[in-house]
């Protein structure tokens, strides 16, 4: 009888463990599935919609993809937030050109943006870019930005 309640006791135990590690397991593979978040996504497409050159950079931003797979778009993989921006150009022949919009006020934990090696045309750096209040990587060089950051 002993024998008897030790293996139920073991097989209680495998199938409680089982269940554990079947839940950890789902739990994770749901972090590795968030997406970006509708708003941010509708933002980066205004944002992009301001430039009025047709670049290969802007080939992955397709509306129907998850804007965390875009080229140069960064995500906190378990928010689905966007968190950085990264759209310097790195060829002359790339420049972004055309209104930086201020559609990005509506990518709220947005904490690294490069616009560096662009062309701005000689415009005042917008007032906007004072307001991203989780800012704390901002590259202009080389934008033909004028002015002072806000």
């Amino acid at each position: 009888m002993t024998s008897l309640f030790s293996e139920l006791v073991l097989i209680l135990f495998c199938i409680g463990f089982s269940f554990m590690v079947t839940s950890e397991s789902s739990s994770g593979v749901q972090a590795l599935n968030v997406h970006c978040r509708e708003s941010e996504q509708k933002a980066l497409l205004m944002l992009k919609d301001g430039f009025h050159t047709s670049l290969y950079r802007f080939s992955s931003w397709v509306p129907e993809q998850d804007c965390c797979k875009w080229k140069g778009v960064g995500c906190n993989k378990e928010t689905g937030n966007v968190i950085s921006l990264d759209l310097h150009s790195p060829d002359p022949s790339e420049l972004l050109q055309g209104e930086l919009m201020d559609s990005l006020v509506h990518l709220p934990y947005l904490s690294h943006l490069d616009l560096s090696h662009n062309d701005f045309y000689q415009t005042l750096i917008p007032e906007f870019i004072g307001s991203l209040s989780n800012l704390k990587y901002l590259n202009l060089s080389h934008a033909n930005f004028r002015g002072t950051i806000p």
